[in-house]
């Protein structure tokens, strides 16, 4: 026979008379499955101190108290945010007192004659249970304003970094563009390549945050799928070409004009699956294959003629910080991110990333995601736009316009104001939502365009809702 657990509980008696401590000593002994450590005290000051401390489990307290009343100190508990649940204990019945104890926040209210019945050990019970409940919730309320803060944290933390890599980045293909440096390009596109891989670790460490915390939602919209694959396409023939790799895009099946899809993550999954098919390929080919399966969804696989995965790898490679190691050098960088938050992407998206794989032969990465009812689709073969120039990065140089910049540091000013420049438009700066305002309310008909930062002193994104609703503008976030 099991031993029954006992509950240990600290009980604060606040009576003056002494033979009633005795006596609510020797009953609170003699109730099972409970040891209560009581500790009296009869002076008013004195018991409210002790009160304060939020020491205790249990509070029995005396209506009457010398000059003053029990109630006197349950109100001041109150006021003080004691949490001790209290239970009001008189030696008269008193249906007026014993609903005044009860609004001032009493657990509950027992006779003295009733210490030694059932009632008063259902009333600790009772009160116990809810002192529990109390601290769940309190708890609950604590790790929500922990996560809120970590919130805040991120965001502040991804604006702070934001910002400087924006400056670099922005400057250093400035300095790109310019012919009289080439002598120098090799340095600044070693600046750039490095820079541009510190802003895609901070975007997976965020991503992953908010993955973990259940934050990131899908921003479903139209899509063009030829458009998109052929994006796609331009993004890696290039890298794939030097190389000397075959990249390709195919259409097993015919395929929907227009999905609806978040496009931004659905892009962000292949291209990091097919980055990592590039970097791990020395010989061969990539190529992505796409299938309409006839259960509406879309399926998409990667396969690729490089290095492979071992077996005992295969589980791994989709947790946080989990590398291919072992099988490749440490030149190949990355921080084991990328996987995790596509498979956790594709999860989203109704589908499960999966992969199959043998060393030194090569690697298939395959998923499906969900798509609305087949027979509302109009299909057609996949044609991508071929004669897209991924190398030609430079900017037009015959745009028309007046455009405001909304941001509140200099550097990125001056970066944006050059940028502008170049396209023939121009520009005039807002140090914040509230000068910008302003400026549109002046000048409601100046602006063609407004480049806006998301994080600025002052007024920052509110100025989408405040400006006057007869000027019709362009919004881009920054950072």
């Amino acid at each position: 026979m099991t031993k029954e657990s006992v509950s240990e509980v600290n009980v604060l008696l606040i009576e003056d008379d002494e033979d009633d401590y005795i006596l609510t000593l020797d009953y609170l002994e003699s109730i099972p499955n409970f040891r209560f450590n009581l500790v009296w005290q009869s002076q008013y000051q004195q018991a409210l101190e002790a009160l304060e401390s939020n020491g205790f489990d249990l509070c029995l307290l005396d209506y009457q108290l010398g000059p003053q009343t029990g109630l006197s100190v349950l109100k001041e508990a109150r006021a003080r945010q004691v949490h001790t649940p209290i239970i009001m204990l008189t030696g008269q019945s008193d249906e007026v007192l014993d609903n005044e104890a009860l609004k001032a926040g009493a657990e509950d209210f027992v006779l003295k004659s009733e210490i030694s019945s059932a009632r008063f050990i259902r009333s600790i019970r009772y009160a116990l249970a809810r002192k529990e409940l109390e601290r769940e919730r309190l708890e609950r309320l604590r790790v929500e304003s922990d996560s809120r803060a970590k919130d805040r944290f991120l965001a502040h933390l991804s604006h702070e970094l934001r910002t400087p890599l924006t400056s670099i980045l922005g400057y250093t293909n400035l300095l790109l563009s310019r012919e009289e440096l080439q002598n120098v390009k090799p340095e600044l596109s070693i600046i750039n390549n490095n820079s541009e891989h510190l802003l895609n670790l901070l975007n997976d460490v965020l991503d992953l945050s908010k993955l973990k915390e259940n934050r990131l939602q899908l921003n479903k919209q139209d899509t063009c799928l030829s458009i998109f694959l052929s994006d796609l396409y331009s993004l890696f023939k290039m890298a794939a070409a030097k190389k000397g790799l075959s990249f390709s895009i195919e259409a097993k099946t015919p395929l929907p004009q227009d999905v609806k899809v978040d496009k931004t993550r659905l892009k962000q999954v292949l291209i990091n699956i097919i980055y990592n098919a590039i970097k791990f390929t020395s010989s061969g080919f990539v190529k992505v294959e796409i299938t309409l399966q006839a259960d509406a969804k879309l399926e998409f696989k990667v396969i690729d003629t490089g290095i492979g995965i071992p077996c005992e790898k295969l589980k791994r490679i989709f947790k946080p910080f989990e590398q291919v190691q072992n099988v490749t050098t440490r030149t190949d960088e990355g921080a084991g991110l990328g996987l995790a938050i596509s498979s956790a992407l594709i999860k989203l998206m109704g589908g499960e990333l999966a992969v199959e794989s043998t060393l030194g032969e090569g690697s298939e990465f395959g998923f499906s995601i969900d798509l609305d009812a087949i027979d509302k689709m109009t299909l057609a073969p996949l044609m991508l736009d071929k004669t897209q120039n991924a190398t030609d990065n430079s900017l037009p140089s015959d745009l028309q316009g007046h455009i405001l910049i909304v941001e509140d540091i200099s550097e990125i000013q001056m970066l944006l104001r050059t940028l502008i420049g170049q396209t023939g438009a121009t520009a005039e700066i807002a140090g914040d939502g509230i000068e910008a305002l302003a400026m549109l309310k002046d000048n409601p008909d100046k602006y063609d365009l407004v480049f806006m930062d998301l994080h600025m002193p002052r007024m920052d994104d509110q100025i989408l809702s405040l400006h006057s609703e007869s000027v019709i503008l362009t919004y881009l976030l920054l950072h």
